[in-house]
């Protein structure tokens, strides 16, 4: 495997595996290499299944990212269930990142996860072109697994604290789309899911106090901008008047000179 890649993952990747041991977690056990052999920089050169073999690894650097926040959290689960939250969190955005015919095949049939973890990942399986008609459903769905709803919360709880990589655009719209739509599923989710309840409280408030931050941030370095814009604005206009009243200058010499060449 490449050093290079290997080195963008590999604490969390060691700290998720050691963790998955102690417990003889089945599936994360399985999930664990063979994330990891498909992020081997020698497959990207073989096949052409791949969308984007960087992004692929960032995408795979923040499902362990997610993995340890989970373990952080604590989940008042049973370890089966644990279990599969893990599996499921390390493999949810492939589908996203590979072109796979068969996703359930490949995980269970090939790689031998448990069906329940293709069906999270099925489940949380988020695309960006999903029509906004069918975003309310979608959210739907996943909140009435408990372990479907704790995967989604966490991914959008580390993606937030990231969101000072995103544009003025795209920082707005992760704040809209996590007030939209995530929160009411934590709301859902502290009421229907009392097993999780603590752990959905805890990512609930860590993305509210990231937004509010951000948003501070964001009214400030806008204002700054727009005043920035207009004092740009007002030394174009100066620039524009000094131009017209050098160029006036210079038609009536011109026209002084012309005149006394006449006299």
């Amino acid at each position: 495997m490449s050093v290079q890649i290997s080195k963008k993952y590999a604490e969390a990747y060691n700290m998720v595996k050691m963790y998955a041991e102690e417990r003889n977690y089945k599936n994360t056990l399985i999930a664990l290499p063979m994330m990891q052999k498909i992020c081997d920089r020698e497959s990207f050169k073989k096949r052409d299944v791949y969308h984007d073999p960087f992004r692929f690894v960032d995408e795979y650097d923040h499902s362990l990212s997610i993995c340890k926040m989970l373990i952080a959290l604590n989940l008042r689960v049973s370890e089966i269930e644990e279990d599969y939250i893990l599996a499921a969190a390390i493999c949810h955005n492939l589908p996203e990142i590979m072109s796979v015919d068969n996703l359930e095949e490949m995980l269970v049939t090939e790689n031998g996860l448990d069906p329940k973890v293709y069906e999270i990942v099925n489940l949380v399986y988020w695309r960006e072109s999903i029509p906004k008609s069918e975003k309310k459903l979608l959210f739907s769905r996943i909140q009435q697994d408990k372990l479907a709803v704790i995967i989604r919360l966490a991914d959008r709880g580390n993606l937030v604290s990231q969101m000072h990589e995103l544009s003025n655009w795209g920082a707005h719209r992760y704040i809209d789309e996590t007030r939209a739509y995530f929160f009411p599923m934590c709301i859902y989710a502290k009421e229907n899911h009392p097993q999780i309840a603590d752990a959905v409280s805890l990512l609930m408030e860590k993305m509210r106090s990231i937004l509010q931050v951000e948003e501070i941030l964001l009214k400030r370095y806008e204002a700054r901008e727009l005043e920035m814009s207009q004092e740009i604005q007002a030394l174009k206009e100066e620039n524009a008047t000094i131009k017209g009243i050098i160029k006036r200058m210079r038609e009536r010499r011109e026209k002084e000179e012309y005149t006394e060449r006449d006299s």
